[in-house]
């Protein structure tokens, strides 16, 4: 096995090496050395408002930080200071995990990840370096910095080759003697793309809970038995889950309904089990993902709805009585019932008398789904992986205000055929960051039809919000052989947006 000691992680992170001056302390001359620890909280998804605190070697404290929504922290320590152990404790740690832990062993600018890869191999190396003591009590009281930083190679060597033992497909940004799960920074996404080390924390999650154990107890395990993680249930392929197969679902055969029409003439006429596309589900959840299916039944008085997953297991399954609030609303085509937050107590529904179905489970849009849905899923879809190339057009942007004179700017748009699309140029008040990179896979993209007339949307990355939210969109006239019209997203809630662009 390659050895990698600790001694080399900052080096071997992304950034810069050097480290930056500080204020000097009270009255001392020359200025404090420091350098920036920063990162990612995370167990597939992100860990928001978790508290990561520092143990380093010289014994000095350094004021700990709480983690972004996305999960991202950053700490300043002074370079005296290092090495230090770092831990992530509360915020959205699911449960069953007190808290995880990392390492930063010199100084310099670098990434450190806090992950349960981190943890898993840094808990193995505090095992074997300091004398079969746990990552808790090493981090009260560390000791024997030399021998674990000694050990950390052979202990991340030991999690990989278990990993693959376990079924589980690593990123291949993690080849042998790689410290990329310390050191490669990454957005964390509750719905990770394919070929990711957020991919890999999603899968081994979603195994710690088919297993129905929790990740303390697997922990535990690990570092006495290293060849127990539990078995890879997402099926593996190159860095994450098999692709899934997801076919278009079509329109529901409504009966006939208006705006003016009553309750129960509303509700009998979208009565049945309707097929709808789950297209968005909470981290850990992805057996939902899928072709489910809408049930709405009953009378006026007494009428339920039902929600099945990708996989036939109910997500939801409740009737108006005894709810805290319930409303058929026609004249919007409205349903909703109301007995909690919880993905299994409440559920809203749109459906149109066209047949459209848009609807979502959870007081928190926890899971969304629709029909009239052409494509979605990880599969790339062939019309998107069609307009690879680069797309411009000039446009007219205010950088000194609406009121201001314009400005004419290039904005463009790169599309990979792997379907990695990148956005550059500027914002209508050119206050939105740039470039700005979305992908397909990462199961919250889907294609439509245009709700406002012809064609067809492509959504990639559509976050929060029921449909679209912040989403990037390109709009095409047809799927076999596609003109773009637009290409748009909301930036830093500024709009982004070419109409008609020239593909390079």
């Amino acid at each position: 096995m390659p050895v990698v000691s600790l001694g080399l992680l900052l080096a071997a992170c992304g950034g810069d090496s050097s480290s930056h001056r500080g204020a000097p302390p009270p009255g001392d001359g020359d200025p404090v050395e420091t350098s920036t620890v920063s990162g990612a909280v995370a167990v597939g998804a992100p860990v928001s408002g978790a508290q990561v605190s520092l143990t380093c070697q010289s014994g000095d404290s350094v004021a700990g930080v709480v983690s972004n929504a996305n999960g991202s922290y950053t700490i300043t320590v002074p370079d005296e200071n290092f090495p230090c152990i770092l831990r992530a404790t509360g915020g959205d740690l699911p449960a069953g995990i007190a808290a995880l832990h990392s390492f930063a062993s010199s100084a310099g600018n670098a990434t450190v990840n806090l992950t349960p890869l981190t943890d898993l191999a840094l808990a193995l190396a505090i095992n074997t370096g300091a004398g079969n003591s746990s990552i808790g009590d090493w981090f009260a009281a560390p000791g024997n910095w030399t021998e674990v930083s000694a050990a950390l190679g052979d202990a991340l060597e030991t999690l990989r080759d278990t990993l693959v033992a376990a079924d589980y497909t690593l990123p291949s940004t993690w080849p042998s003697g790689s410290l990329a799960p310390f050191t490669e920074a990454f957005t964390p996404s509750a719905t990770p793309a394919q070929d990711t080390l957020d991919r890999l924390l999603e899968d081994l999650q979603a195994a710690i809970v088919d297993a129905g154990d929790t990740y303390d107890n697997v922990l535990a395990g690990f570092v006495t038995t290293p060849a127990s993680l539990p078995t890879d249930v997402s099926g593996g392929n190159e860095g994450g889950e098999t692709p899934v197969e997801t076919g278009a679902v079509g329109l529901a055969d409504f009966g006939i309904y208006s705006g003016s029409s009553t309750n129960a003439e509303f509700l009998a006429a979208v009565s049945g089990s309707w097929p709808v596309a789950i297209y968005r589900v909470p981290s850990g959840q992805g057996n939902l993902y899928g072709e489910g299916t809408l049930t709405i039944s009953g009378t006026e008085s007494d009428w339920s709805m039902t929600l099945t997953g990708g996989d036939g297991s109910t997500i939801f399954d409740r009737g108006i009585q005894g709810a805290l609030t319930g409303q058929l609303m026609p004249f919007i085509g409205q349903l909703f019932i109301n007995h909690g937050t919880s993905t299994s107590e409440y559920m809203t529904v749109f459906a149109q008398p066209d047949g459209m179905i848009e609807g979502s489970a959870g007081g928190e849009i926890d899971i969304e789904f629709r029909n009239n849905i052409v494509a979605y899923g990880e599969a790339l879809p062939d019309v998107l992986a069609g307009l690879a190339g680069t797309w411009s057009k000039e446009v007219a942007v205010y950088c000194n205000g609406p009121f201001g004179a314009p400005t004419a700017v290039t904005n463009s748009v790169t599309i990979t055929a792997t379907g990695e699309v990148t956005a550059e140029g500027e914002t209508q008040l050119c206050g939105g960051e740039l470039p700005q990179t979305y992908a397909w896979g990462g199961l919250d993209d889907f294609v439509t039809p245009n709700p406002e007339g012809e064609g067809f949307i492509i959504y990639l990355d559509s976050t929060s919000e029921v449909g679209i939210g912040n989403a990037f969109e390109i709009w095409i006239s047809e799927i076999e052989n596609p003109t773009v019209t637009k290409m748009r997203s909301f930036i830093g809630g500024e709009l982004f947006e070419m109409t008609n662009p020239t593909q390079q």
